[in-house]
């Protein structure tokens, strides 16, 4: 039996970087391995931390493949903009209920038709993978 609390609520935003060296990032270089971090928080609280690197040379072996600095800031981005992302998903799917009880019962998006009742659905799988009751 799945045994996560549904009831813990995530830490409220605003979320951000938190500053820990130049553009909010931490890099550190030894023996020809950099590593690049990026610390998400929010307010005074760091919530953690996205590590890519690389190394100048060849990858040693027992390596994966190094990761790239700028994909690593974009997955910060993704991560810091959640908190506003859930709101705005629950904020759509007010609305995609709305629709449906006034008999509105496709939507079209990029010329194509679908159920109000597709969306809703759609809408609570994503809601629930993000506050756990997934």
């Amino acid at each position: 039996m799945d045994q996560r609390n549904t009831n813990v609520q995530h830490t409220p935003g605003p979320w951000s970087t938190h500053a820990m060296g130049a553009d909010n990032t931490t890099d550190c270089s030894k023996d020809g391995f950099v590593a690049h971090t990026v610390y998400i928080g929010a307010g005074d609280v760091l919530l953690g931390s996205f590590e890519a690197y690389r190394f100048s040379g060849p990858t040693p072996a027992g390596y994966e493949r190094p990761s790239d600095f700028e994909v690593n800031k974009a997955n910060a981005r993704l991560a810091i903009a959640a908190p506003d992302l859930l709101a705005a998903l629950k904020d759509a799917r007010q609305f995609m209920s709305i629709a449906s009880d006034r008999n509105l019962d496709e939507v079209e998006r990029n010329g194509e038709m679908r159920s109000t009742h597709d969306w809703i659905a759609d809408l609570d799988a994503v809601i629930a993978r993000a506050t756990g009751a997934a």
